[in-house]
């Protein structure tokens, strides 16, 4: 019996799919065979062809050298990302340095991590901070990056106070050097890690001539300013003076993150003269840390243009009640209406209301207590139509976006708005027309959810 030629056709193509699928299949299985020998190879064994025989010959030494161990005799984790192949840096950095660093540079970019972490582990760990630096800065491009924050990373390690080593390892490997640079933004690593001097030491010498000097040792001495503010801001004479200035301005820039009040009292202590960009740092950093505090410090400010600027500082800070009983304390009657003024601003202001959309209309769904509606005629249900300010034309609420609605709503504290609204009336089964003239209110922060949708 003949198969018709349809059937035929079919059984030619599914054989041809299936050939297709075995070469394929084999293909993939000998590059994964390939990448498997590669990856061993990355693990710490070299792979030959001798003779037409492959026989694998190990490149490290015989004695392996193991982690390191922490104070109560653990083995310290490998960092959590860099895992892959850190053991094989670590190994061959042992063995012999300038290959370790060969093959970094061999290796693709996505192996590299692990390898060149393992490279300055070993170095962080068998050599002095300033010759594990010095080799470090004499790599080129991502290994010297990586170098660099590897070495950091160990010798915080080694400081102790590290709970978590993988978070640790993250947020130093991740880190990119911000807008100051690598070498300044890791400083800030080491400063607020307190840890041996020799290590400030050997990076203060090994950038000693980088255009981040001044920066660097800016980093530090805010770490000690609290102690001795004059001996943090001592200046190198070889710096030019933009480096000198600089380094005065980030001193006092860290340090009033830190603590703002302490630098304020050293300040008005001393004959030293600050920028007012400086002075404008260090309230800002108050304002964050303690706006009460620098609320309490108020009177020791001279500068008239100080005084303004803290006065907007306290009052951006502070909730609008305290700000509000702060600016009633100032004895000036100019500097407290300036503060209460400021107060107002800051706070929003309007009818006092949850508003939600329904069937094209802001339906009032509830009245804020203290809000501008409270003893108002308006009530939940309400369905608001129209805004009027005085002598101004109305505007329609009807089938508009409730944030056009809420901008209608809203102005200036005091300021008056004609409202009107239908209210639905259940027992005659219609609705009615109200109108009502209210006077916008603040929105305090505790009920700033007001005139939203839900």
């Amino acid at each position: 019996m003949l198969m018709p030629k349809s059937f035929t056709r079919i059984l030619v193509r599914l054989s041809i799919l299936t050939l297709a699928g075995i070469v394929i299949y084999r293909i993939g299985y000998v590059r994964g065979i390939a990448r498997v020998d590669a990856e061993e190879n990355i693990d710490g064994s070299e792979e030959r062809l001798d003779n037409g025989n492959r026989t694998a010959q190990s490149s490290l030494s015989e004695e392996r050298i193991l982690p390191r161990r922490n104070a109560e005799n653990k083995v310290r984790t490998r960092p959590s990302a860099p895992t892959y192949g850190w053991q094989a840096g670590f190994d061959l950095a042992a063995t012999d340095l300038d290959q370790a660093i060969a093959r970094a540079e061999s290796l693709p970019y996505h192996q590299q991590i692990g390898y060149v972490t393992g490279v300055f582990s070993y170095l962080a760990e068998n050599r002095s901070p300033s010759d594990a630096l010095k080799f470090a800065d004499v790599q080129e491009g991502r290994i010297r990056q990586l170098g660099l924050k590897t070495l950091v990373a160990e010798w915080m390690l080694d400081g102790g106070g590290i709970e978590d080593e993988n978070e640790h390892w993250q947020r130093v490997l991740r880190y990119g050097g911000g807008l100051v640079g690598l070498e300044a933004g890791l400083t800030s690593f080491i400063a607020e890690a307190n840890l041996d001097p020799s290590i400030e030491a050997a990076w203060r010498e090994a950038f000693a001539n980088h255009p981040s000097r001044s920066e660097i040792a800016a980093r530090f001495a805010a770490s000690r300013a609290s102690s001795n503010p004059d001996f943090a801001l001592e200046i190198d004479d070889r710096w030019t003076d933009w480096e000198k200035e600089r380094f005065r301005e980030s001193v006092i820039e860290n340090w009033s993150r830190n603590d703002p009040a302490a630098v304020w009292d050293w300040y008005t202590k001393n004959d030293y003269g600050l920028s007012r960009p400086s002075v404008s740092s260090l309230f800002s950093a108050w304002a964050q840390h303690d706006p009460k505090q620098l609320g309490e410090a108020f009177h020791s400010i001279e500068s008239p243009k100080e005084r303004a600027r803290v006065i907007d500082l306290v009052t951006s800070r502070l909730s609008t009640f305290e700000a509000l009983d702060w600016a009633e304390s100032l004895p000036d009657p100019q500097e407290r209406a300036y503060a209460a003024e400021a107060a107002h601003k800051k706070t929003l202001t309007g009818i006092g209301a949850y508003l939600q959309r329904e069937n094209g209309y802001a339906k009032i769904i509830s009245i804020i207590p203290g809000g501008a509606l409270e003893n108002s005629t308006l009530r939940p249900g309400d369905l608001l139509i129209e805004a009027r300010e005085s002598n101004q034309n109305p505007v329609n609420l009807y089938g508009r976006h409730l944030g056009s609605i809420i901008g209608s709503l809203r102005g200036e504290y005091g300021t008056t708005v004609e409202l009107r609204v239908l209210r639905p009336n259940e027992s005659a089964g219609n609705l009615e027309e109200h109108s009502v003239s209210i006077e916008r209110g603040l929105i305090l922060p505790e009920d700033q959810a007001v005139e939203t949708s839900p």
